[in-house]
């Protein structure tokens, strides 16, 4: 009879959490799937309860409980209704199990493999792209390539973060086939990105990363050179991707037309009206805000843009949420939560570029679309910010040969 009390629950949750990484692009349901089942391994190991104590010692742990105690507060106090409240509470939640996942990927080898199996995902995400693209493969949405097991703008924000994820991983290895190898990825996934992806987004978090990265990996004194050399090279990428000059000239006929008053119901047409609604909800509240899931209840009950529809759960912006819903307290909580990830990279050796690339890109993509909200990119910071804060819990953390990353390199 097999005796559960032998079973290694620690390397059983690892191991789901490994496979979470995998599923996160691939489908949202197999990757809610295997995150509970490592959160219940997780909670079954002697050794990952143990090693809570390493937890109440870090301020980022008190800034997740902060973060969502302003959700609980919200939602004594606000006007929406419990059910919309309830869903907002388990949309914030996932940031509670960023611990869990944190103390199971203590090890170097596990963060190596969790990165990996995200860009083993992204590689299989990229092909299906490339045959949706040249109309060798039928899946929908048909007429956008950019989209494949999640819309353009998740995918291109993904596809972003993989370059420059493999970029850092062809700086490691000493073996020329796997740098060549890494290398070769950072420029398809780029490729993607920059020539297949309708995302805006994307566009904006590939070139944040391209200067973190640059920043990260080039002497101050040579970065000039640098710059004269990758110049061009961006000229000739805006010159001919059809796809960024499509999406750039959309943005500027699409504010064009909203501050003319000709037609302000297009896509940034449409976003700039959200925000207004939301600033509007703000003023009326300032100090606290209308509370948990206060923004979609108002504008049901309001129906301030009819030709948007009936239903608008978020403003697309995570600043003008908080705003509506929490006001300046909750602006306050945001910034605090922001800032005790970032004070953690003080702790971190080999993930301290990863941790620093991905603040910065919430941060800035918090502004086109409510990152922290929606399951998928929200579930993405919660675990690469537990692979990169993995190694601030380790009990001896130093780079080894098979660490994520030697020196300041990821991976």
């Amino acid at each position: 009879m097999f005796n559960f009390k032998q079973l290694n629950w620690q390397r059983v949750a690892a191991f789901l959490f490994v496979l979470s990484m995998f599923t996160l692009p691939l489908s949202m349901t197999l990757k809610s799937i295997t995150l509970i089942g490592g959160l219940l391994a997780a909670s079954l190991s002697p050794d990952l309860r143990q090693d809570m104590v390493k937890i109440i010692r870090e301020p980022w742990f008190y800034a997740i409980l902060t973060l969502f105690t302003l959700v609980l507060l919200g939602s004594i106090t606000g006007i929406a209704d419990w059910k919309s409240k309830l869903i907002f509470i388990n949309k914030y939640s996932k940031f509670l199990f960023i611990p869990f996942i944190a103390l199971a990927f203590q090890h170097p080898r596990l963060r190596w493999l969790a990165i990996h199996a995200f860009l083993g995902a992204m590689t299989i995400t990229l092909l299906i792209s490339f045959l949706k693209a040249l109309s060798w493969v039928t899946m929908n949405p048909v007429n956008d390539p950019g989209a494949v097991f999640h819309n353009h703008i998740v995918t291109g924000f993904y596809m972003a973060f993989a370059a420059f994820l493999s970029a850092n991983l062809a700086r490691t290895p000493k073996k020329t086939p796997l740098r060549l190898g890494y290398a070769a990825l950072a420029l398809l996934f780029s490729y993607q990105t920059l020539f297949i992806n309708t995302g805006r987004t994307g566009y904006v978090i590939y070139s944040l990363l391209l200067i973190l990265f640059l920043w990260q990996s080039i002497p101050a004194r040579k970065m000039p050179l640098y710059i004269i050399i990758i110049l061009p090279c961006a000229l000739l990428v805006a010159y001919h991707s059809m796809a960024l000059n499509t999406g750039v000239k959309a943005i500027v006929h699409d504010v064009q037309n909203y501050q003319e008053g000709n037609n302000k119901n297009t896509s940034v047409g449409f976003r700039l009206q959200f925000h207004q609604y939301a600033k509007k909800l703000f003023l009326a509240h300032p100090v606290w805000g209308t509370g948990t899931a206060g923004f979609t209840y108002s504008y049901r009950q309001e129906q301030p843009i009819p030709a948007w529809g009936k239903n608008l759960l978020d403003p697309h912006n995570q600043y003008w949420l908080i705003a509506a819903e929490y006001g300046v307290i909750g602006l306050l909580v945001l910034a605090v939560f922001f800032l005790a990830f970032f004070y953690a990279c003080r702790n971190l050796k080999d993930m301290r570029p990863l941790m620093i690339a991905l603040l910065c890109s919430f941060i800035v993509a918090n502004l086109s679309d409510s990152f922290l909200l929606f399951s998928n990119t929200g579930d993405f910071l919660v675990f690469f910010a537990a692979i990169a804060l993995g190694e601030s819990l380790e009990k001896n953390p130093s780079p080894r040969r098979d660490s994520i990353a030697l020196g300041n390199t990821v991976c």
